[in-house]
C-alpha cells in the first residue's frame, strides 16, 4: 500500500512549467507596456513602404533588369539582332496594313465626293428647268408587294383628341397661389 501512495501526487491540478509561465508573463507584460508603440511603428512602416520604399524598390528592380538585359545581349549579339529583325518585320507588316486601309478610305472618300458632285449637278439641272432647286422630301424606295407594314387602325371617333381635354368645363383646376397661406392677406 505504501507504493500506491507514491504513484499519484497529492493534488491533481495541472501546473504550468516555470520557464513557460515566466515567458508568458513577460510577453503579456511586454505587449501591455509597448503594444501601442508596436501598432504605431507597424502603421508608419506600412505607410513608408507604400509611399516611398515601394517606388524606390521598383526603380532599383528596373535598373537591375536593364543591366541583366544589356549583359545578356552584350554577350550574344545574334539574339539582339534577331529581336530587332522581328520587330522591324512586324513594323513593316503594320505599315502595309495601314497603307491599305488608307487607300481604301481615300477611294471611299472619292466615291462619296463624286456622288455628292453628281447630286449637286442634278439639283442645278432641276433648278434650271424650273422644278425647284432641291427636293425637300426624301424619296422612298418601295418594293412592290413585299412591304411588311402594319395595317392602319381606324379611329373610333375621329373628332376626339385626348390632348384637347374632355370638351366640358368639369375638369379640376387648382386654386391660385397667393403670398399668404390660409387666405389671410386682407
Amino acid at each position: 500500500m505504501d507504493q500506491d501512495d507514491n504513484v499519484h501526487p497529492p493534488t491533481l491540478e495541472e501546473q504550468t512549467p516555470e520557464f513557460l509561465s515566466a515567458f508568458i508573463n513577460s510577453g503579456s507584460n511586454f505587449l501591455s507596456d509597448y503594444g501601442w508603440y508596436i501598432v504605431i511603428l507597424a502603421s508608419v512602416s506600412y505607410y513608408i513602404w507604400t509611399k516611398k520604399a515601394k517606388y524606390v524598390y521598383g526603380q532599383w528592380k528596373k535598373q537591375m533588369d536593364e543591366k541583366d538585359y544589356a549583359a545578356k545581349y552584350h554577350k550574344d549579339p545574334t539574339i539582339f539582332q534577331s529581336i530587332q529583325e522581328t520587330m522591324e518585320a512586324n513594323r513593316r507588316k503594320m505599315q502595309e496594313e495601314l497603307e491599305i486601309k488608307a487607300k481604301q478610305y481615300m477611294e471611299k472618300q472619292k466615291e462619296m465626293e463624286e456622288a455628292h458632285r453628281l447630286e449637286r449637278i442634278a439639283d442645278w439641272e432641276r433648278h434650271e428647268k424650273g422644278l425647284g432647286y432641291r427636293s425637300k422630301f426624301k424619296v422612298k424606295e418601295e418594293d412592290s408587294g413585299t412591304s411588311s407594314q402594319k395595317p392602319v387602325k381606324p379611329n373610333l371617333r375621329p373628332e376626339y383628341n385626348p390632348l384637347m381635354g374632355s370638351g366640358g368645363s368639369s375638369g379640376y383646376r387648382p386654386p391660385k397661389r397667393s403670398c399668404c397661406s390660409g387666405g389671410g392677406c386682407g
